[in-house]
């Protein structure tokens, strides 16, 4: 399988151990025999978008941890901000998005005024 499969298996693998949870263990609620699970972490199949999804609850680990994005480094205040919108239910997060969007869109719009290019 591709480099992908074996960095996102060995990534799932280190949770799993983290959490001192067995193969079997992480397969049943995936819905997945231990031998399917096991070609997940050494990277033979590549894990689905549902299995994904499913693993942060089984493994107590964000969904970007299995995909290498480095939420590790995150500012106190950046911390607070994503466990706020984790709480979130799904129609506030839009909200919430949408706001900021705005925010930052204005913001670039001032800016860009405050500053205009010499022309």
């Amino acid at each position: 399988m591709s480099a992908l499969a074996k960095t996102i298996g060995n990534k799932i693998k280190a949770a799993r151990l983290a959490a001192e949870l067995t193969q079997e263990e992480v397969a049943a609620p995936l819905g997945i025999g231990r031998a399917a699970y096991s070609n997940i972490e050494n990277g033979h199949s590549l894990v689905t978008v549902d299995h994904l999804l499913k693993l942060p609850q089984i493994l107590h680990k964000p969904v970007t941890s299995f995909l290498g994005i480095d939420t590790d480094n995150l500012s106190a205040e950046e911390a607070e901000w994503l466990e706020l919108y984790r709480i979130l239910p799904e129609d506030a997060r839009a909200l919430v998005v949408t706001f900021v969007k705005v925010a930052v869109q204005q913001a670039t719009e001032r800016e860009q005024e405050s500053h205009p290019l010499d022309e």
